[in-house]
C-alpha cells in the first residue's frame, strides 16, 4: 500500500474486525532512522470480516495472539518513509478457526515490558553485522557447513510460522528442504543493522519452485517466488544463539498455487 489514506483504511479495517486489537511491544531495536521492533498482537475477532471479495462476514469471537515483525525508516522530520509488517497468515488464520493446519499456538503472556535496544554503531556491532552477512552469504551458497559455523551449539530458531522452535540440527534440514525445493533459493537483504547484540535484517527470499517441497509435502510447481521477511538475530560473541524470522507462509502457499 502506498499513502497515508491506504494505509489508514487498512487499520480502521482491522479494528472493525478486532475492535480490542492491541499491539504488546517485546523487542524493539533502534539504530540511527531504522527501527525493527517484534510485538505480540492480541485481540477479538468480534467485528465482521471483509473477504477479499469485498463482502462481509460475521465475526467469529475468536481470540488471536500472534508475534508480529515491524521494520520502519524515517525521514529527518521523524516521520515514517519505509514501513513492513509481517505476519503469518496461516497462524492467523488457524487461531480464527478458519484452518486445521496448526501455525503459531495462540500466545497470551508476553514480556512483561519491551527490551529497547539502541545502537551505538561500535566495534561489537559492526562485527555483529559483518558475521551476519557472512552466515546469509553462506546460506545463498546453499553450504550448510559454512551456515552451521556461525552458529552456537544451543542455537535456537523462532521461525513464527511454525508451532514449534527449531534446534540447530533441525533448522539445518529446513534449509536443505528449501534449497532441493528452489534451486536457485536466494536471500537478498535491502537493509541489515545492528543494534546491542541483535542484528535486524529485512529484504526478501526469492526463488524456482523446481523441486519438490518436503517441508509442505509439496510437488514441484516450476513457479517463482518472491517473500518479503524480517528476522531479527541475537549473538553472543562471534556465533548466532537466536533468531526470530517472520514472513507469511499463506503468501508462500498463494504464490505456489496453481491459480
Amino acid at each position: 500500500m502506498t499513502g497515508p489514506e491506504a494505509i489508514v483504511k487498512t487499520s480502521e479495517d482491522f479494528f472493525r474486525t478486532f475492535p480490542d486489537a492491541r499491539g504488546e511491544g517485546q523487542l524493539i531495536l533502534v539504530n540511527g532512522n531504522h527501527v525493527t521492533s517484534m510485538y505480540l498482537l492480541k485481540g477479538t475477532n468480534s467485528g465482521p470480516l471483509f473477504g477479499p471479495d469485498g463482502k462481509m462476514l460475521p465475526g467469529r469471537n475468536q481470540k488471536i495472539g500472534i508475534f508480529f515483525g515491524h521494520s520502519i525508516e524515517l525521514d529527518p522530520d521523524v516521520r515514517i518513509v519505509k514501513e513492513i509488517g509481517v505476519m503469518d497468515g496461516i497462524t492467523l488464520e488457524s487461531q480464527m478457526g478458519f484452518l486445521k493446519s496448526k501455525g503459531r499456538p495462540l500466545a497470551e503472556v508476553g514480556v512483561p515490558a519491551p527490551v529497547i535496544v539502541i545502537a551505538k554503531n561500535d566495534e561489537m556491532e559492526m562485527k555483529n553485522v559483518e558475521t551476519q552477512a557472512a552466515q546469509l552469504a553462506a546460506w545463498n551458497k546453499h553450504d550448510q557447513a559454512a551456515v552451521d559455523m556461525y552458529e552456537a551449539d544451543d542455537y535456537v530458531l523462532h521461525d513464527l510460522t511454525q508451532s514449534n522452535d527449531s534446534n540447530k540440527t533441525e533448522t539445518a534440514q529446513i534449509n536443505k528442504a528449501y534449497w532441493k525445493g528452489f534451486s536457485d533459493a536466494k536471500i537478498t537483504t535491502t537493509n541489515i543493522w545492528g543494534a546491542g547484540n541483535y542484528v535486524s535484517v529485512v529484504g526478501t527470499f526469492d526463488g524456482t519452485n523446481d523441486g519438490d517441497f518436503g517441508s509442505l509435502n509439496a510437488k514441484k510447481t516450476g513457479k517463482k517466488i518472491s517473500l518479503p521477511f524480517i528476522d531479527i538475530f541475537r549473538l553472543d560473541g562471534d556465533k548466532i544463539k537466536e533468531e526470530w524470522l517472520f514472513f507469511d507462509s499463506a503468501s508462500l502457499l498463494t504464490q505456489l498455487s496453481p491459480q
